[in-house]
């Protein structure tokens, strides 16, 4: 089915997604990163200290997201999900109210939770939930809720924050974030079959059945930690290298502001390769992808390595925008093909856990590589190496997963 077909067929499901994927940007990085120089001099707050206060958060919600996304599966999906908007508007009142350090660490944390974990959750397994034959496309629908808050929201909040300050524009926003959330949840109040996980049925792209049913269970689990690497090395990689871009600015020869603008072509190929994909999972499946994809950003780094010339930046950014929006679509997909639709939730937070803790790793595992004395060119060369290293673990999983499967149907296991 066609991208205008399927906004016919599920014009609610799918600004559901929407909406929830635009909110949850106000709880992320880009967002709060603006908010930061109010309140680091709010609070006399350092570099060093900030950082510390926002990576410990930011992995202290990884750890309760991995506790509270399950629920979703025992509950109402309206009913969660209106909790979590009304969470995120009230984590920003807590911290625009804050007066210490110890409440703004706690409103951060709560931040963090309902915005870069809980929401885009929310989206994420509702989309992926819903969808069967055309999964594909919807979560590249849904994702791009993202893409238009990273486009859309920095230039008025960052006049809010001229004309009004941080405290009472970081209000407006958490208010924003739970008017999108009521928004979406009036739209699917009376689609029972949206709000309620209905029966487990077999995921059809295009080609023979992918439900877990066809792969025994010890198979299905070397399956998982064989691709672990393919889930957590593409967002340690990214984080790492933009959190230390004026490093690899200078050891390239370019200045801090060409390599942070030449990161729009990390948001254009990024957008392209989310909505191509779509189409293409729901026709050929994931696994062979899922396998692949990080081999754009292997290549984007080892260009970056190799080449010279202001050039090489802006096609480094391209590579990496072109596994993100690959893996994005992919890692919810691969494990909504394996995994029943009443356990989606479970599967889902844990997957969200492990990438905001990776997230939060690339950072500190450059830096304490920088900060051992290894060069820039050496901390690079390792990261194409975990790349191809989890691609290859990738398809060895993969072979071993469709031998365990060939074996059960000759057996005429069902």
């Amino acid at each position: 089915m066609s991208f205008a077909g399927l906004l016919r067929r599920e014009p609610r499901a799918l600004a559901f997604g929407v909406l929830h994927t635009l909110g949850a940007t106000i709880g992320q990085t880009f967002v709060i990163a603006l908010f930061l120089p109010g309140i680091k001099e709010s609070f006399a707050l350092r570099d060093g200290s900030i950082s510390v206060m926002f990576t410990g958060t930011t992995l202290a919600s990884a750890a309760l997201l991995w506790q509270i996304g399950p629920r979703l599966d025992r509950n109402d999906l309206l009913r969660y999900s209106l909790a979590c908007g009304a969470f995120l508007a009230a984590a920003c009142a807590l911290i625009a109210a804050s007066r210490d350090i110890v409440l703004l660490v706690f409103g951060l944390f709560c931040l963090r939770l309902a915005g870069n974990g809980l929401l885009t959750h929310v989206a994420l397994t509702a989309t992926a939930r819903c969808f069967t034959a055309d999964r594909g496309r919807a979560l590249s629908v849904v994702l791009l809720g993202s893409s238009v808050g990273e486009a859309a929201l920095p230039a008025p909040v960052v006049a809010m924050l001229t004309a009004w300050g941080w405290r009472p524009t970081l209000v407006c926003a958490g208010c924003l974030g739970l008017l999108l959330v009521l928004a979406a949840g009036c739209g699917v109040r009376t689609h029972s079959g949206f709000r309620h996980p209905r029966p487990d049925l077999p995921y059809r792209a295009g080609g023979p059945s992918r439900h877990i049913g066809e792969a025994p269970a010890a198979p299905l689990r070397r399956y998982w930690v064989l691709t672990a690497p393919l889930f957590v090395a593409m967002p340690a990689s990214i984080t790492g290298a933009v959190f230390h871009q004026a490093l690899i600015a200078e050891w390239k020869g370019v200045t801090l502001q060409w390599f942070a603008v030449s990161f729009i072509a990390f948001a254009i190929s990024r957008v392209a390769t989310s909505i191509g994909i779509g189409p293409i999972v729901d026709r050929i499946g994931s696994d062979r992808l899922f396998t692949v994809h990080l081999l754009p950003l292997a290549l984007g780094t080892s260009a970056l390595i190799v080449a010279d010339g202001t050039s090489i930046v802006p096609l480094y950014w391209f590579c990496a925008g072109v596994t993100s929006g690959m893996g994005t679509v992919l890692q919810t997909t691969v494990i909504a093909e394996r995994v029943r639709r009443e356990r989606l939730a479970h599967a889902r937070s844990t997957l969200a856990a492990i990438t905001i803790v990776a997230s939060a790793a690339g950072p500190s595992l450059y830096g304490l590589a920088f900060a051992a004395g290894a060069g820039t060119t050496a901390v690079l060369w390792c990261s194409v190496a975990v790349l191809l290293g989890a691609t290859v673990l990738g398809r060895v999983a993969t072979r071993s997963l469709e031998r365990a499967r060939e074996r059960r149907r000759s057996a005429g296991v069902t």
